[in-house]
């Protein structure tokens, strides 16, 4: 059977439709197996010839073509929430719409190992795609072969102990990796983009401006980024003696900004922007050469690198940076520098969303001041104690059932989310140097961005202050502000005080299958 404009052939088996897409499941289909995503139709039907000739299972298995419709970011949407699909075997040699396929692959690999083989296409980066798959939490596999024995190893009686699922183990404990908190600079960023932009508007050259480097320091310095001025004829990189690398920013075609560390014996390794000290560790690590180094140093290097990575997606009129980064009396520093500024929209858009620092508000609510902002990864700690200041009773509300305290890895889904799908805003106070939540409300966009779920809770001690209310408001704002187009929850028929706050806030029933839950529903954008 010929799927046309796909460029796909499957072999008999059973076919339904996803979208404007046909897929076919394997004659072998039974209650769960493996799916498979490539491009090639004859791939597709070896795949197929495969499993069938060792009994295995393959859920589903798709043959995207040039994915000029429907690509592996739509279907990765798709299989994340397949109950038929254990894992995904993805066989691509380029990537389309690189945002999307970033929010989408690590939506699926939160619930199920994904193995990819990727040789990239001419003129795409090699070191790009390594950074995006590495960020996803895919396990990158050596060629087609590979793909196939993974999919004859996840359905054999020793798959716990594979090597496969180790380093699925491995990929899912990084990407819940809890970052150190990094100093603020807000008002410094404020000044910073101030002080670019006038430099920008003194500039008379078509190329931008390139910084001299009483410049880099001064622009550098706004995000608390140490450099060692040039001083001697010898760079304090080589008159130190200590291990060191060199940081560029690259602009991929397909995955847009993103850091390269080069060593002097010439290894290299990569990461997407935005990075945390987290993510910037995972990236190092790769670098043999540096990873000798005492632990000082590296948390040196990756404190510094975290303030890089604010910098540049800060600043997005930044499209060139190149710097040497070297340990100079215990400190992490750069030199020499190399940055041009162009007007913002000269590079590529990040295939991750930043955090949203412009979100951030401080008000004046109840006698105190607080910060209402975006929900971050480095918030785990704090969110547990929040959870901890709710009674079992309120959790109950919140979650549907009596629940335990949340651990690292729950705690971790909560805290790093995918600000391009997700939002989850926190009201919260500074106490000394950690971090106290009162209230958090959020939400959950469809791919599409046509609907989106909230939640919301309050801290039991500080009920009745009409925080809720609050944050119910900003969250119907911002969703309304994203062109999301309606907006819903489920809440528990018994707990009156969140019904009362959602039809305060204008939702309305609609029809639930349980008797015990209320949908509420509010259309934002017609």
């Amino acid at each position: 059977m010929t799927v046309r404009n796909l460029d796909a052939l499957f072999v008999p088996g059973s076919v339904r439709e996803i979208g404007s897409l046909m897929v076919a499941s394997s004659a072998k289909d039974a209650a769960s197996g493996i799916a498979w995503v490539c491009q090639s139709g004859p791939v597709a039907r070896h795949a197929m010839e495969f499993a069938s000739a060792r009994g295995l299972r393959l859920s589903r298995v798709v043959a995207l073509g040039e994915q000029a419709d429907i690509d592996c970011g739509d279907l990765l949407d798709y299989l994340a929430s397949d109950s038929t699909t254990l894992a995904v075997m993805v066989c691509i040699d380029h990537v389309r719409a690189a945002r999307k396929f970033m929010s989408a692959a690590r939506a699926c690999v939160h619930n199920k190992p994904v193995f990819i083989y990727c040789d990239p296409a001419v003129g795409e980066s090699h070191l790009a795609y390594d950074a995006a798959f590495e960020r996803a939490g895919f396990i990158r596999l050596a060629d087609i072969d590979a793909l196939l024995e993974a999919v004859a190893t996840l359905q054999s009686a020793q798959v716990s102990d594979s090597d496969l699922m180790k380093r699925y183990r491995i990929a899912r404990a990084r990407l819940a990796q809890t970052p150190p908190s990094l100093p603020e600079h807000h008002a410094e960023l404020r000044n910073a983009l101030a002080w670019v932009q006038q430099r920008l508007s003194d500039t008379t050259s078509p190329a931008g401006h390139i910084l001299n480097e009483d410049e880099a320091v001064s622009l550098l310095a706004h995000f608390g980024i140490p450099v060692q001025p040039r001083t001697t004829s010898t760079a304090p990189c080589e008159a130190a003696n200590t291990p060191s690398f060199t940081i560029t920013l690259r602009d991929d075609r397909t995955f847009g900004p993103f850091l390269e560390f080069t060593t002097p014996d010439g290894h290299a390794s990569s990461a997407l922007l935005p990075i945390n000290a987290a993510l910037a560790c995972t990236a190092l690590e790769r670098l043999a050469q540096l990873t000798a180094s005492p632990a000082g140093e590296f948390a040196a290097w990756i404190e510094t690198l975290a303030a890089v990575s604010v910098c540049l997606c800060s600043v997005e009129a930044i499209c060139a940076f190149s710097a040497q980064l070297c340990i100079v009396q215990e400190r992490a520093v750069l030199h020499p520098i190399a940055i041009q500024l162009d007007v913002p929209g000269t590079r590529r858009p990040l295939a991750i969303r930043p955090y949203p620092v412009e979100l951030e508000e401080r008000i004046e609510w109840d006698g105190r001041c607080l910060m209402i902002r975006p929900i971050r990864p480095e918030d785990e700690h704090a969110h547990a104690d929040f959870f901890r200041a709710m009674t079992p009773e309120d959790l109950r509300m919140r979650f549907f059932a009596m629940v335990r305290q949340p651990d690292h890895t729950q705690l971790a889904r909560y805290v790093q989310i995918d600000y391009d799908r997700e939002m989850a805003f926190v009201a919260c106070t500074q106490e000394g140097d950690s971090t106290v939540i009162h209230g958090v409300v959020r939400a959950v966009c469809d791919p599409d961005n046509e609907t989106a779920e909230f939640a919301a809770a309050v801290r039991s001690d500080e009920t009745g202050h009409h925080l809720g209310r609050m944050l119910m408001e900003r969250i119907i704002a911002y969703c309304r502000a994203r062109g999301t187009r309606v907006l819903t929850g489920e809440i528990l028929r018994e707990n009156t005080r969140m019904l009362k706050l959602a039809f305060d806030c204008g939702f309305v029933v609609q029809p639930s299958e349980d008797f015990a839950v209320t949908s509420v529903r509010r259309v934002l954008n017609a």
